[in-house]
């Protein structure tokens, strides 16, 4: 019986180790609420207004991304993932490496 469990276990930690950079990068926009850079804020406020506000950030426009996924509109998903990774030319280059269709994929499981 202890085996078994440890088997699950390893199981469970090489699930979760199996997280990509991308995907960890996309959590990260997920949960940030801070202050959009400047040079952003354009970008954001033609499309989202709404997420402007302090204590919204990039959470907001990650939750209309994870919405648009579930809604089959994986274009706009990830052009707005990309868009939360404006500030961090290396973390924006994962998830455009990655492509829409895993993006879009990714965030229909949020």
């Amino acid at each position: 019986m202890k085996t078994k469990i440890w088997i699950l276990l390893l199981m469970a930690g090489a699930a979760v180790a199996q997280k990509t950079e991308w995907q960890f990068n996309l959590e990260w926009s997920m949960q940030d609420t801070g202050v959009w850079e400047s040079y952003l804020i354009p970008q954001v406020a033609s499309r989202y207004p709404e997420c402007l506000p302090t204590g919204k950030g990039r959470k907001c426009i990650m939750e209309k991304a994870i919405a648009s996924a579930h809604a089959g509109d994986f274009n706009n998903a990830f052009e707005l993932s990309l868009l939360t990774q404006g500030h961090n030319p290396h973390a924006k280059g994962t998830i455009a490496d990655a492509g829409r269709t895993a993006v879009g994929n990714f965030l229909k499981t949020k």
